[in-house]
């Protein structure tokens, strides 16, 4: 016999992880940027990247391990390079930001780095590799080339 699967609407999901990452005190405009980033990984089928991490983002908050208000600065920002520091906030508030600024840097040959994107193409999928890298570090490093 198949097990059934219960499918949650989207909207629903995310205001769920919204919800209840306002309870544990993260302002509400940023928990509702971060529910809507995990839901929609959980639509994509970025699964690890989804509402499985509520749970632990949840202890973590409470634990004093995220910042719930931290703000994010741009340490220094040239032509086709930007640094930010997310202050040990939320990855996905760290990567929108970097994400946005993404798009509006010129296009410009850069150096090799470790982390930098080449083509239009590539800059639209820079949020999820900004994701995982802020997530890390709480700081993103972006470099954007042709």
């Amino acid at each position: 016999m198949a097990a059934t699967v219960d499918r949650i609407p989207y909207p629903r999901l995310r205001d769920f992880v919204a919800l209840a990452l306002q309870r544990v005190g993260l302002p509400r405009e940023d928990a509702a940027t971060v529910a809507a980033l995990m839901a929609e990984a959980d639509l994509q089928g970025s699964d690890g990247h989804g509402v499985i991490r509520l749970e632990p983002y949840v202890k973590r908050i409470r634990a004093g391990g995220f910042n719930t208000r931290a703000p994010i600065r741009v340490i220094a920002e040239r032509p086709a390079m930007a640094l930010l520091h997310g202050d040990n906030g939320m990855g996905h508030l760290v990567m929108k930001r970097a994400a946005a600024m993404a798009g509006r840097l010129p296009t410009q040959r850069a150096p090799a780095k470790d982390f930098y994107f080449r083509s239009a193409a590539t800059r639209a999928m820079a949020s999820h590799l900004l994701w995982g890298f802020s997530l890390a570090h709480s700081t993103a490093q972006l470099w954007v080339a042709k």
